[in-house]
């Protein structure tokens, strides 16, 4: 159970003990407690607080604990109820039924709070049961105290408002569910149309939503922004030689082994076929190239599925005064071919002619 639902019902649970022994003690006062009262309600008092206190002790008893203040709160007005019926004088009686009876709401409420709603209906159709049928017996028997008569349908209406407020319980208990149903389906839906089957990374077009949000912000914070285009070499080759089963988890290993070497802020999708694209915000060029330099080490080192040595070109852009989505992923494309042309395994930085030193062999420039 979430842990904003479970603290909502510890709370309820000390709450209502509290008002329990706020009652009790009121009656006390009064002089117009039943004798059962008098033990009855401190008793309930300490089994909903006394539960309530376990449940947040032991969390990992929360849904067999639920139905246990819920069944005693029942039980405690059922037997109020009718030892009143019975037992009580007049003018007390009268008190004592009524004072009952509008709790009894309540506790079809907590029902459909701390249960499932066909337990919550059961319970609730067992309670109200319990407590009309004996009266309606009692009325045929002529053993219903003499102002029940004198006050009309009382107890007729009182029995039909109690089925409206378990109907109306049902009813908005059956919408909430519905929409938290409906809301959980919409939120599958957005997460599978942003997310890539195979690798289970963002797919391009989530990763389009975030490259023009971050770009945005980016502005706005006057931070830099670098994105890296990855392509698995000769990827062509292993699908050819050992089938798109073995492909498929060629790529499935490279999302998650990139996925381990960034940055908690930087985003990787699969952006089409064997290429991955990671979104670095606040990333000045020379950290972009660290990080896809360490991309590349990682993946050139790891075993792979297929067993045999793999290796990715990566192309490095970083957000230029004019650049926007679209030509940002250009210049990293060309970086990117660049890469490929130069020999694969290594780091092309876009527009940067000068960056590679003299006969450096893993990072080649883009003359664009």
């Amino acid at each position: 159970m979430p842990e904003t639902v479970a603290r909502v019902l510890h709370i309820l649970l000390f709450i209502g003990a509290t008002v329990i022994l706020c009652v009790w003690q009121i009656e006390l006062h009064q002089g117009v407690i039943t004798p059962w009262d008098i033990w009855m309600e401190p008793l309930l008092a300490v089994i909903v607080g006394g539960t309530g206190l376990v449940m947040v002790r032991r969390p990992d008893l929360d849904a067999r604990l639920r139905p246990i203040p819920v069944s005693a709160f029942n039980l405690y007005l059922i037997a109020a109820l009718h030892l009143t019926l019975l037992e009580s004088p007049g003018p007390e009686q009268w008190y004592q039924t009524l004072t009952t009876l509008y709790w009894v709401p309540l506790a079809y409420g907590c029902a459909f709070v701390f249960l499932t709603l066909p337990v919550a209906l059961v319970v609730c159709s067992i309670t109200a049961s319990a407590i009309f049928v004996p009266m309606v017996l009692w009325w045929h028997q002529d053993q219903l105290p003499t102002w029940t008569w004198e006050s009309g349908p009382l107890l007729v209406v009182i029995a039909l408002s109690h089925a409206m407020y378990v109907l109306l319980l049902w009813a908005v208990v059956k919408l909430r569910d519905s929409h938290a149903d409906a809301s959980a389906s919409a939120e599958r839906m957005r997460t599978l149309a942003a997310t890539d089957v195979l690798t289970g990374l963002p797919n391009r077009r989530s990763m389009l939503d975030t490259l023009h949000s971050t770009l945005d912000s980016s502005r706005r914070a006057d931070l830099p922004l670098a994105i890296v285009l990855v392509d698995a070499d000769h990827f062509k080759a292993v699908n050819d030689r050992h089938g798109h089963a073995v492909g498929d988890a060629v790529l499935i290993h490279l999302g998650a082994l990139m996925r381990t070497h960034l940055r908690s802020s930087d985003t990787l999708a699969r952006w089409g076929g064997e290429e991955f694209l990671i979104c670095a915000p606040g990333t000045p060029q020379e950290a972009a190239r660290e990080i896809a330099e360490r991309v590349r080490e990682a993946v050139a080192s790891s075993p792979t599925p297929h067993g045999e040595p793999l290796t990715v070109s990566l192309g490095v852009a970083v957000c230029r005064d004019h650049d926007d989505v679209d030509s940002l992923l250009l210049r990293a494309d060309r970086a990117l071919y660049t890469a490929k042309s130069a020999g694969r395994d290594r780091v092309v930085l876009a527009a940067e002619q000068d960056l590679a030193a003299p006969g450096d062999t893993r990072t080649a420039p883009l003359f664009d």
